[in-house]
């Protein structure tokens, strides 16, 4: 994500096409306003628009507008792309465009050039054009649904963000963040965070990735009955994912101490791998013991 970072601000200073790619949720549309709020159009409009959300009948006028129709006294509508003169328009889900439209837009992008639908005059344009998909292009490509030469186009500069499964060191520091967000935005103050909270969301998967994860706090917060999210205020499907519950209780049904000291042992390299984000050597310095060891001790509990 650094990187990820560090090549928006470099990206910011030129006005060359951008595609994002990457997973539902994964943030597309924030990096794009970064993108913009670090250029010189900042401010000028960020208009972003989904392209699968509007029905292909209606996305030619919603995009390019339409010119007014004296026989019906229709006004003129500005379309999309206009409203984003000399600023920057974020189209995501690129693939969702006819085939036909997306070889218009093409000519849009290259010519800086529009007609309104039923318009007889071109309209000038300067704007940057950031879009997004959330499939391989590859692929798209392949089933005939994204044009090469849109994609080749688009991609002049090209990001793609990794899912929060790829990053789940990234958890704790997400999550301390939305809770600050919410402290701010909702009428709850919530000052801490439940062990097993943290090691619930390590075990997720996350396929809603960080948009998920902003909706799990805001749920906990929903449901929170203290200043404190337990393990019960996040929502069940990710409290049931994984056996965290079996990780942190010793089993009443053992009575072998060697099992029961196991099981305490087990439970404390679960929680402070959760506090550091998966890292070893930190982890590691928290428990008092070497790396190699917490090595160990992970292959033997199964933990990797």
């Amino acid at each position: 994500m650094e990187e990820i970072k560090n090549k928006v601000r470099k990206v910011s200073s030129t006005d060359s096409t951008i595609l994002i790619n990457g997973e539902t949720g994964t943030g597309k549309e924030i990096i794009a306003q970064s993108i913009h709020n670090l250029s010189r159009r900042y401010t000028q409009p960020f208009i972003p628009i989904n392209c699968g959300e509007i029905p292909p009948t209606y996305i030619e006028h919603i995009l390019f507008g339409t010119e007014k129709d004296p026989l019906t006294s229709t006004p003129d509508i500005l379309g999309i792309l206009e409203q984003a003169n000399g600023g920057t328009i974020f189209l995501d889900e690129i693939s969702a465009l006819d085939i036909k439209l997306q070889a218009k837009l093409l000519k849009v992008i290259e010519d800086k050039l529009i007609r309104r639908v039923g318009g007889k005059q071109d309209i000038h344009l300067n704007i940057r054009v950031i879009a997004a998909t959330n499939e391989n292009p590859e692929k798209l490509m392949r089933e005939k649904l994204l044009r090469e030469d849109l994609y080749y186009r688009l991609s002049v500069f090209q990001l793609d963000l990794p899912p929060l499964s790829d990053r789940k060191e990234d958890i704790t520091a997400l999550t301390h963040y939305f809770i600050e967000f919410y402290n701010r935005h909702m009428q709850i103050k919530i000052e801490k965070l439940d062990d097993q909270v943290l090691m619930a969301f390590q075990q997720y998967n996350w396929p809603g990735n960080v948009r998920e994860l902003k909706n799990a706090i805001e749920t906990a917060y929903n449901n929170a009955n203290s200043k404190e999210i337990h393990l019960y205020d996040i929502p069940a499907k990710i409290r049931n994912y994984s056996s965290v519950l079996e990780k942190i209780t010793i089993s009443e049904d053992s009575f072998n101490l060697k099992d029961k000291v196991e099981e305490y042992e087990k439970s404390l390299i679960v929680i402070e791998l959760s506090k550091t984000g998966g890292k070893l050597a930190e982890t590691a310095r928290r428990l008092g013991i070497s790396k190699q060891l917490l090595k160990y001790k992970m292959e033997k509990y199964e933990l990797r």
